[in-house]
């Protein structure tokens, strides 16, 4: 499947690099301390205002005008609201798809970031911090919050669906690296030369040990 998209990075989830100015007045690197050195009002205006500027209808027409067919928007655990003192975006996220629906675009939601952080950096919603995967209770919340969006209550992906999904992903990953137009790779380290988090567990399709002993992709 070929999907041509732009990513919506920096609305609903912040990069310091991408709108420093959002950041003024505060030693804050990322969006986890930014309401923690701003006071409630100056956070929620600066806040409310980025959002209602950043990207606008405007921007799907521009999108749909230079040809593409998708947008991936990076979303934040916060999405509904439910975790003091950041506001929540489900708002914005549904213009967005009002907005696509008007322009014929595809939508792709990305929960990016995690409570204790889910990568390190400051999009993954704490720079320093990737604790997420080792805090049941967090993991349980993330999957609560993507159940939302997905609109189910109660959706699972069993070990056997998780399987199918790898191993046609690899396939069609092969298919292009065979072809000469295309890249295929995991992490044989899980990025421990960059995390460097002890009892640190990284996404597991991207663990090359994980992927055979599981059966994730064809042998070749």
């Amino acid at each position: 499947m070929k999907v041509k998209g732009v990513n919506l990075g920096n609305w609903l989830v912040l990069e310091k690099w991408m709108s420093p100015a959002l950041f003024a007045g505060t030693t804050a690197e990322d969006e986890y301390y930014l309401p923690r050195q701003l006071s409630k009002e100056v956070y929620e205006a600066r806040i409310k205002i980025h959002r209602s500027e950043y990207i606008t209808e405007r921007d799907f027409v521009t999108i749909k005008a230079k040809g593409m067919e998708a947008v991936r928007i990076p979303v934040p655990y916060f999405i509904f609201g439910d975790r003091e003192p950041f506001l929540g975006c489900i708002e914005e996220l549904d213009k967005a798809f009002c907005w696509a629906k008007r322009y014929d675009l595809k939508v792709l939601i990305d929960l990016h970031t995690a409570p204790l952080g889910q990568n390190g950096f400051d999009n993954g919603g704490i720079c320093g911090v990737c604790k997420w995967s080792q805090c049941p209770e967090e993991v349980e919340f993330v999957l609560t919050v993507l159940n939302g969006l997905d609109g189910e209550v109660e959706s699972r992906v069993s070990d056997e669906e998780k399987r199918n999904i790898y191993r046609e992903l690899a396939e069609v990953q092969l298919d292009a690296w065979n072809s000469g137009s295309g890249y295929f790779y995991w992490s044989y380290k899980l990025l421990t030369d960059t995390v460097n988090e002890p009892g640190w567990i990284g996404w597991d399709s991207w663990d090359f040990g994980r992927c055979a002993d599981f059966g994730w992709f064809p042998e070749v």
